[in-house]
């Protein structure tokens, strides 16, 4: 055991069993992977909230949903030991294996679910969303350490366009498609068929598990004095914290994500009490809002590949600002707009697209920062933040609309935005970007 608590037995092995894998298998296995997270996720926080208002459930108890994302929050718990997993045996047998079979739990899962439908099973629903929760809370820091292991810096924001394309095409299933197929087959076949899509998206993970497949051997590393206090040592979530760099980006994600995360998470609610029908909001978030979404995430990742993910964040929260004031406008009920279903379609999806983008550049963001020998772990503690901030400002919305209304909810949304737009601009002398090459955990 070496100084620093890690084994160069270890290392040694772990750099051996290291293997260059083709781009084409990488982002198609990653594109599943995140379909999939976002499958699950669009389910219980954009699907069931549709259905659940539609049958009349309060904004306070569709909040309670939100609960659901607190193992997305305390995932940081478990990163550690999963990170290590992950990063032994051979090629990416270990990370098929994790990845292959809480898939195939999360699709079994749903069809658990059948024999629990909302309306008369209430407490089994919430226990089987909990499950699937902590299900794919290790898919999600499995994906997250191999994508960030496996993708060079310059194809971070590839992989972060494979990564936010591929939760919008979960919330096409997870979410449109899904409260489409509720309100016209029923609960049971609309479980069974993304139960489906899961499983079909889980496939490509199985070509990892032959690693003379997967690619071609890398060269281990030079030996390094272990005594360095450069030198690897084992994931934890204090050597997170301990690093500057991952502190700052705590910060950036926690300000620029709470006027987000507040109009997100009533946003199928508000569309519900615009009395829009609950089958046209599903086509509408299949058919327009996640298309639009997957167009804001290939011109996010555009913008991000030319001027960098630090310069385009402040420049998609501008846009953002201004798809908040529509908000206010029409919670307002200005020159009666709120009569009128063209503006608030149209604001949906310019919403969905400019949140797209801005999601491509501050997770490219958080990609960048979280690049070293505990990546899984770093980007778990940063995506916490982001789950803990959509559990309290869902939480939050819930009371903020059901004892004031959608004009205090929509207003105080586009005040935080204005505040995080200028922490953002005041923050760029510690741009997070330019330090990545030099800060190092001590």
């Amino acid at each position: 055991m070496s100084a620093n608590g890690s084994s160069p037995t270890t290392l040694e092995n772990a750099a051996k069993n290291r293997v260059a894998l083709g781009l084409p298998l990488l982002l198609s296995t990653l594109l599943g992977s995140y379909i999939i997270q976002s499958t699950i996720g669009m389910f219980t926080f954009q699907g069931l909230p549709a259905i659940l208002r539609a049958e009349g459930v309060s904004t306070v108890g569709i909040s309670a949903l939100y609960v659901m994302m607190l193992p997305w929050v305390l995932k940081v718990l478990w990163a550690p030991p999963v990170e290590r997993y992950r990063k032994k045996g051979i090629g990416f047998v270990n990370h098929s294996k994790l990845a292959l079979t809480g898939n195939f739990l999360l699709a079994f899962s749903l069809l658990l679910m059948t024999f629990f439908p909302p309306q008369s099973a209430w407490e089994m629903m919430l226990a089987c969303l909990l499950l699937m929760a902590l299900i794919a809370t290790v898919v999600d820091i499995t994906s997250d350490g191999f994508a960030i292991d496996q993708l060079s810096h310059k194809n971070h924001s590839l992989g972060n366009v494979v990564q936010v394309g591929g939760s919008y095409i979960g919330a096409m299933i997870g979410g449109g498609a899904f409260i489409y197929l509720v309100d016209i087959f029923g609960w049971r076949i609309a479980l069974c068929g993304v139960a489906a899509c899961i499983v079909c998206m889980a496939l490509p993970l199985m070509l990892l598990r032959y690693p003379s497949a997967s690619g071609t051997e890398i060269e281990p590393a030079k030996e390094t004095n272990t005594d360095s206090m450069a030198s690897p040592s084992m994931p934890s979530i204090g050597r997170a914290f301990r690093n500057p760099l991952v502190r700052n980006t705590l910060l950036i994600v926690c300000i620029t994500q709470i006027g987000t995360r507040l109009v997100l998470s009533m946003m199928m609610p508000f569309m519900v009490d615009q009395n829009i029908q609950l089958s046209d909001i599903g086509l509408l978030a299949a058919g327009g809002g996640a298309p639009a979404s997957i167009l804001g995430v290939l011109l996010g990742g555009v913008l991000v590949r030319k001027v960098g993910a630090w310069r385009s964040l402040p420049l998609l929260m501008f846009f953002e600002f201004f798809c908040f004031l529509g908000f206010v406008l029409l919670a307002a009920d200005v020159h009666g707009l709120s009569s009128i279903k063209i503006p608030l379609l149209a604001l949906f999806i310019a919403s969905s697209m400019i949140t797209a983008a801005k999601f491509v550049a501050l997770y490219t963001l958080m990609m960048n920062n979280a690049k070293g020998d505990q990546s899984g772990v770093d980007f778990s503690v940063l995506q916490s933040a982001d789950v803990l901030i959509a559990i309290i400002t869902a939480v939050i919305a819930g009371f903020i609309i059901a004892e004031f209304g959608y004009l205090a909810h929509f207003s105080i949304a586009l005040a935080f935005i204005i505040l995080a737009l200028l922490v953002v601009i005041f923050h760029k002398h510690k741009s997070l970007e330019e330090s990545n090459c030099s800060a190092v955990v001590q």
